[in-house]
């Protein structure tokens, strides 16, 4: 569906404006801005694009030719996507309530395992088309680029959304969405303090989709929560967010409790959403320095020092040398896992050997 009277404002590299028909965009708002807030965003935006050429925004306009949904992006975010993008998470918290600043990030990870901010958003309205609007804008900001995986909250809008913006990419549920809905999805989260921590073990904990199972029906066994439809509901659609079954997916760090212990950190640290909106947007962009600063301290340790290497070999001093200092732990963490690894020749036909693998915790045949 069409209406010549949706448009949509966009600031480009020249400090020019454009409008153009845009499709429809429905006036159902989930919330306004308080009065001159629209205005405050808009001078900010043309401001920012003024003193970084590279500085990149849009804006949608409703059918009541309001200003409805934003969007912007620097150019440092824009680097960071080129290098980093494969995979994201589109944060929309501000959903969970209605006093919140309706402010939404692409938010990824960097070579340091550090998140790292790719775009940002306001929006008023977060219809489909919204959705659809936001996603394409944001591959058209960043030249095309689309990621190979794309984490969400649980939203059928959402959902709809990255299908038709995001077909060739994995549409994953995120674990810290997913953890952060508990409490509003089950009262037992406020009367069984174990219930938190079990049901964090169980997600975490699943190595194979057997064991998964397992530790699911333990969780639903223990805690008496056979019935609920939350987590039925959870567990059909675990093949979006259970760790088993998602091996084929690109992930970078976003399965991980240290990913989700991250998000926690991050917004309740920095983007806090009940400040008027010229003092959070000055928060964010404080926030933003800071994650910015952190990594380019990273960056200076993994270029001028260099790691205590578990034994001088060649394979190690290789990794020391080419990865960062954070990436280097996570690869001699591999590495010592690997000696603890007993393997024994067990069949050969032909030029295919088949060997047994097992140690004190795995054991499997390759």
């Amino acid at each position: 569906m069409h209406d010549n009277h949706s448009k949509e404002l966009h600031g480009t590299e020249d400090n020019e404006l454009h409008m153009k028909n845009q499709s429809f965009l429905s006036t159902t708002r989930l919330r306004d801005l308080e009065k001159g807030d629209a205005q405050f965003v808009l001078d900010f935006l043309k401001n920012k694009q003024s003193d970084d050429p590279s500085f990149f925004y849009a804006v949608q306009i409703d059918e009541k030719e309001r200003l409805t949904n934003f969007f912007w992006v620097d150019g440092q975010s824009k680097n960071d996507v080129a290098y980093f993008g494969d995979a994201f998470l589109f944060d929309t918290t501000y959903r969970t309530s209605s006093f919140d600043i309706p402010f939404a990030a692409f938010v990824g990870v960097n070579h340091h395992k550090q998140i790292v901010i790719f775009g940002n958003a306001l929006l008023l309205s977060d219809s489909v088309g919204s959705f659809i609007w936001l996603f394409n804008t944001f591959v058209a900001a960043m030249s095309g680029r689309k990621p190979k995986t794309i984490f969400t909250d649980q939203c059928a809008e959402l959902s709809q959304a990255v299908t038709m913006s995001f077909h060739d990419a994995s549409h994953q549920f995120c674990l810290w969405h997913i953890l952060k809905n508990v409490p509003k999805n089950h009262s037992v989260f406020n009367c069984e303090l174990n219930f938190h921590k079990d049901f964090e073990d169980c997600i975490f904990g699943g190595s194979s989709e057997e064991v998964f199972s397992k530790l699911w029906d333990n969780l639903l066994s223990k805690h008496g929560l056979g019935s609920s439809v939350w987590l039925k509901d959870l567990y059909l659609s675990r093949k979006k967010w259970a760790l088993p079954y998602l091996n084929s997916s690109f992930c970078a760090t976003m399965m991980t409790k240290q990913w989700a212990e991250s998000m926690d950190n991050l917004f309740k640290i920095h983007f806090y959403r009940k400040l008027p909106l010229p003092k959070f947007i000055a928060q964010y962009f404080k926030a933003l320095t800071q994650l910015r600063e952190k990594e380019l301290i990273e960056d200076y340790e993994s270029r001028q020092t260099k790691p205590a290497l578990l034994v001088d070999i060649p394979v190690l001093a290789e990794a020391a040398e080419s990865y960062t200092r954070r990436i280097y732990v996570d690869f001699e963490y591999e590495y010592k896992s690997q000696l603890a690894c007993l393997y024994e020749l067990t069949a050969m036909n032909g030029t295919i050997y088949t060997f047994s693998l097992s140690s004190s915790k795995v054991h499997w045949d390759c």
